[in-house]
């Protein structure tokens, strides 16, 4: 089908239909006769509505009977209309022009502080209460999304043309669905009808339409509305507008230091009420440019909900410029007051209304109290205060008040059925032209795909057999739903060390996923060295069972194989390859392990998860077997038996080993998000108390394993202020008894003398020798992070905007042999969106011992869950 005959076909079924419906139709335009794209049209009746397209079209189905419709833009006033619907279409065109503001005359303090600050103090103290207001409403959610790449990179543009990349769209869709939401944090959404083509790449508007401007976090970003927004925003107060009865004053949010995740722009607020008319808003991350534009109408008396949404996304990532845009309308709102707090309160000012808030304070807190349940005048912090101790008070009758939020998805097994007649005709808003375009290609592909399962011959560029590239370049194969069978490539492991000199792994992974959702891991691999000449090989297996968010494992694991000495393996493989041949560092220690262990890690709750686990090795040592290096060939390697401040010689002799091990982690303040009835942790909420022991069996088989070792640790992260975030890790530990003779069985901390970071940024050292500190002997060791938002470098708001991160960190570690060492160091990441770069300085006991700059790939550090996340 070409797309001349899609869309006569379109028009010919538009028309059909049209005999049998009615409702309205036609153009919102300004007083110059151009088009308002994207207008709301909200329908009083069925408190519902629709939005114009770009073309300022509109059209909506509605039964025979009287109306009153409002049309709203943001910047002009809105037009109430009054229609009476027959057996036909009623056809409109609406003019609208720019809204009045008047600057009302107003009370300012001493210091002609703006009359912003006074109405957004009076918004921000009754946030929680329009969060409260109802126990639960139900509405038709309709989202229309589409996007496309405006830009690439000039040397793949070729590359993206053969594989069908096309600028002009990349991929559309609608979807129709029901929400429920129930105080005070549930939302259940059924999805009615899905239709979309291309692929949207795992974004969602969801977040943005689900989430509020009343909570003190909205994606990811601080609220206008937060108690602690003054500290993050200037307000300006633009004006008020009288409308339908309501006035409504314009606040223009002006960050007070531009950054990523902060918002810019206008916000409106409805006056006595003190809920959201509209927001206009702004926000970058990472270089990604979002505008959020929202517009709230009143449900019923001072409940004002959201009917329309709005969201442009644009953004350039590795010189890939793109752009989306999702519309979204929420109707036929059917809502449930919470009947105590259906009272009218009015919100006095203290730093404003001085008088009346002093005789306020007098009243017993008996008679405030009172006030809540019956109306009348509070002060803002009185009433903030009486919100929050109602909101712990709900709290605690809660069945899991640990829950902090739930949401929901179910889809129609019908969902996706639905053909172009049936969106022509439900469709609240007409699509583009890039829209159609897309769908068009949509329906080809459907057509292509039913030929071929009908049996027609088509060529595809499935690859489904295996190709000599793939030994290079891995291969993934499954079979069924269950089964899947992975090949690494083999060029990701192809190293170099002065044991093994260059070597090479061929690895495999089967995983089988079970009926209950529990998965088992069945991974071979083997090793070769050509300077070496020992081929190793060992077996991995695992089984994970129990809930998602609490999955516990069981692990067995044997094999003969070369192990680092730190078990741990601090040094990269890859890491290691470069700073031997290129610098003749070689920072890898090996030994040869015979060997067989098993673990198991789980939970007493979801609090309080243990591991234990018994291993049980031949231990044979190792020497380097090669000079082989690309420079500096005159320049020896150093031995594989690293030295050590406390030992010296760290040679060992071959021998038998038995260690078991036993943990426990305890985080007492956890709390959890819940989705389609699956709980899942927010790790941020609490911080994290471990204690473990490790013990060699005292047996004279298992030489020199007589040894006993405990640890303590804390680990979190926090935003101590607006600043930034802190991130802490600090760990204590002993020998007791028996100090272990066997140098691998030492306490050894994750040191760096590479040029390149890859380690944790928490928890790991920038300048430490891998192995001259390892202990056998107490120690304290610690790690303070600190990522700044705006510090030396971020000043600039244009260096801000690009997402570059700045952090400080100090770490300190002590043995009875080390002193008191310390690193201090500060580093700029997410540069150029994935470059890390660190200079540090390390002293013992104060005085200073070295300096370094390290290079890495850039972090993630992520305030909602705390963790830290490194990609290679």
């Amino acid at each position: 089908m070409n797309i001349k005959t899609y869309l006569v076909l379109c028009l010919l079924f538009s028309s059909v239909f049209s005999g049998f419906s009615q409702g309205i139709k036609g153009a919102v335009k300004k007083s110059s006769g151009e088009p308002i794209e994207f207008a709301t049209i909200y329908i009083k009746e069925i408190e519902t509505g629709t939005t114009t397209n770009l073309e300022g079209d509109f059209q909506i189905s509605l039964s025979p009977g009287t109306y009153h419709l409002v049309f709203q833009h943001l910047g002009y006033k809105a037009n109430e209309k009054r229609v009476i619907i027959g057996n036909s279409f009623l056809v409109l065109e609406i003019i609208m022009v720019a809204e009045t503001i008047m600057l009302q005359t107003v009370v300012v303090s001493g210091k002609d502080e703006d009359p912003a600050y006074t109405i957004m103090r009076k918004a921000i103290s009754k946030a929680k209460y329009h969060k409260q207001q109802l126990n639960s409403f139900e509405a038709e959610l309709y989202i229309k999304g589409s996007g496309r790449l405006i830009d690439s990179p000039f040397f793949l543009r070729k590359m993206m043309e053969k594989e069908g990349v096309d600028s002009t769209t990349s991929y559309a869709s609608e979807t129709i669905s029901k929400i429920k939401f129930t105080r005070p944090n549930t939302y259940d959404e059924e999805v009615i009808s899905v239709r979309s083509t291309g692929d949207d790449y795992g974004t969602s508007p969801n977040s943005f339409i689900l989430g509020s401007f009343y909570d003190p976090i909205y994606v990811n970003a601080v609220s206008p509305l937060s108690p602690k927004a003054f500290g993050y925003y200037k307000f300006e107060y633009l004006g008020t507008k009288s409308e339908r009865g309501y006035e409504i004053s314009k606040i223009k949010v002006t960050p007070r230091s531009r950054g990523d995740d902060i918002f810019r722009g206008v916000i409106s607020i409805v006056e006595d009420v003190w809920s959201i008319q509209s927001t206009n808003l702004y926000m970058e991350s990472t270089g990604i440019l979002f505008n959020i534009k929202q517009i709230y109408e009143p449900i019923e008396k001072n409940v004002w909900l959201p009917i329309s949404h709005k969201f442009d996304i644009t953004g350039k990532v590795f010189g890939f410029k793109f752009e989306a845009q999702y519309l979204s309308t929420m109707g036929k709102y059917k809502i449930e007051l919470n009947e105590e707090l259906t009272q009218e309160y009015e919100i006095i000012d203290e730093s404003i209304e001085k008088e009346i808030a002093e005789e306020l304070k007098k009243r017993p807190s008996e008679e405030v109290t009172k006030t809540l349940a019956h109306g009348g005048e509070l002060t803002r912090k009185q009433f903030r205060k009486l919100i929050n101790e109602y909101e712990k008070e709900e709290k605690k009758q809660n069945n899991d008040p640990l829950v902090q939020s739930s949401y929901s998805l179910k889809i129609d097994s019908l969902a996706p059925t639905s053909d172009s007649i049936y969106w022509a005709r439900i469709r609240p808003v007409p699509l583009t032209a890039y829209e159609i375009k897309g769908y068009h290609k949509m329906d080809s592909a459907f057509v292509a795909e039913k030929k071929e399962a009908e049996g027609d011959t088509l060529e595809t560029n499935k690859h489904n057999g295996f190709r000599p590239t793939d030994i290079l370049l891995g291969y993934n194969f499954k079979w069924g739903k269950n089964d899947r069978l992975k090949y690494y490539p083999l060029w990701q492991y192809v190293n170099f060390n002065t044991v093994e000199g260059y070597n090479f792994v061929v690895k495999f992974k089967y995983s089988h996923t079970f009926a209950n959702k529990a998965k088992l891991f069945v991974s071979p691999q083997a090793k070769y060295g050509f300077s070496g000449t020992k081929l190793y090989g060992r077996l991995n297996t695992e089984f994970r069972y129990g809930p998602i968010y609490r999955r516990s494992s069981i692990r067995l694991n044997g094999g003969y194989y070369s192990k680092q000495i730190n078990n741990d393996n601090p040094i990269h493989p890859l890491v290691n390859s470069i700073t031997t041949l290129l610098f003749r560092d070689n920072y890898l220690k090996l030994y040869e392990s015979s060997f067989i262990n098993a673990s198991n890690q789980g939970y007493f709750s979801d609090k309080l998860s243990y591991t234990i686990g018994v291993n049980m090795e031949k231990r044979v040592p190792l020497q380097n077997t090669t000079t082989q290096g690309w420079f500096n060939a005159t320049q020896e390697y150093t031995s594989n038996a690293p030295d050590n401040v406390e030992v010296g010689s760290t040679d060992f002799i071959e021998n038998n080993s038995f260690v078991y091990t036993m943990g426990l982690s305890y985080k007492p303040w956890l709390k959890y998000s819940v989705r389609n009835g699956k709980k899942h942790v927010i790790n941020s909420s609490s911080p994290t108390f471990d204690i473990s022991y490790r013990s060699g069996a005292p047996v004279s088989i298992f030489d020199g394993s007589d040894f006993k070792h405990l640890e303590i640790g804390y680990k979190h992260s926090f935003r101590p202020g607006i600043r930034g975030q802190l991130f802490i890790d600090a760990r204590a530990g002993s020998f007791m008894g028996t100090s272990p003779i066997n140098f691998i069985d030492f306490k050894h901390f994750a040191g760096n003398e590479s040029p390149f970071l890859m380690e944790d940024p928490v928890g790991s050292y920038r300048l430490l020798p891998y192995y001259f500190y390892s202990t056998a002997n107490k120690y304290a060791s610690g790690q303070v992070l600190y990522q700044f938002r705006k510090f030396l470098f971020t000043q600039l708001p244009i260096l801000r905007l690009t997402g570059v991160k700045e952090l400080a960190y100090i770490s300190y570690l002590a043995t009875p042999a080390s002193g008191n060492y310390v690193e201090v160091g500060y580093g700029l990441d997410n540069l150029f969106r994935f470059l890390r770069v660190e200079a540090a300085a390390s002293f013992i006991d104060g005085a200073y011992n070295g300096f370094g700059i390290k290079i890495g790939v850039g972090t993630s550090i992520t305030s909602g869950d705390g963790s830290i996340n490194i990609g290679f």
